[in-house]
Order: C-alpha cells, then structure tokens, then sequence
C-alpha cells in the first residue's frame, strides 16, 4: 500500500467524521432553534390569553370582593353593607314588610268601617274582630314576608356569585 492509500485510507473517516459530525451538530442547532421558537410561540400565546381574560378576572376578584364585604367576611367592616347579606330574617324585619303592612292595615280600615256602621267601634267584637284579624294576617303573611325577604337578598348576591364565577373560569 502506497503512501497515498494509507492517507486516503485513514483520513478518509476522518473527514468523514469531522463532515457527520458538523452535520449532527448543525441539525442540532436548528432542533434546538425551533424548539426555542416553539416556546416563544407557545408564550405569546399564554401571555395573549392571559391579556384576554384580564378583564373577566378583575370583574370576578370585585365580584368575589363585593360578596365577602355583603357576608361579612372580608374583615373590611367600613364597607358599604357590610355582613347585611349574612342576616337572618327577623320579627323587626317581618314587622318592617311592606306587603304585611299594606295588608295590615287594609284589614284593619275594614274592620273599623265595619264596626263604625255598626255603631259598635269601641266593643269588645271590634277588638276581637281586630285580634283575629290581625294574627290571622301574621300568620298569612309571616312566609310571604320571608319569601320577599330571601328573593331580595338572592338579588344581590347572585349577580355577584355569577360575576366571581366568571372570574374563576377565566382564571382556570
């Protein structure tokens, strides 16, 4: 063998090595780029919808603000209405009903207008006439009062939850 042969014969890999393996690391190189671009890509995107759903989740934290002030669980006891939402229905509250009132006082004209024809005003029937009356209309309207109650404090409150709501889909 020629001193040519040896040389081509050992070189040869050589070079053919030195030309794999620029190769191997040029296919790396662009691997490792569009990997990079990928994740560029995919972080634009992340960072997009995230500005997206911005708005939705800063309308879900107030909603969720907004609902423990009215609870009385924010600790922010200046709040306007604070923990009105966590009352219960009460007698000052039955009392207060529009709806019990009107009523009330509706029956108790009749029956005064009544008794007043009559001549009978001040007897004993016009009282107990009243009497019953009255607890007859208390116990009548004792779950209408409660029913309204409940129905305004649900209006409130629930725009709120869908508002928190939509705050927490957005973030998810």
């Amino acid at each position: 063998m020629g001193v040519e042969s040896l040389i081509g014969a050992v070189a040869g890999p050589i070079i053919g090595g030195l030309f794999g393996s620029n190769a191997s690391s040029n296919a790396a190189d662009a691997q490792s780029a569009s990997a990079s671009q990928s994740l560029d890509l995919q972080k634009q995107m992340f960072d997009e919808q995230n500005r997206l759903n911005a708005p939705f989740r800063e309308n879900g934290l107030a909603g969720q603000n907004r609902l423990m002030d009215l609870l009385g669980l924010s600790g922010n006891s200046s709040a306007a209405g604070y923990g009105s939402a966590a009352k219960t229905f009460g007698a000052s509250d039955f009392n207060a009903d529009p709806g019990y009132q009107w009523r009330l006082d509706q029956g108790q004209k009749a029956i005064e207008r009544s008794a007043a024809a009559r001549g009978g005003v001040l007897s004993g029937a016009a009282v107990k006439a009243a009497s019953d009356y009255n607890q007859g209309a208390a116990s009548q309207e004792y779950s209408n009062a409660y029913n309204r109650f409940q129905t305004d404090k649900a209006s409130v409150l629930n725009p709120l939850q869908s508002l928190s709501g939509q705050g927490q889909s957005a973030t998810n």
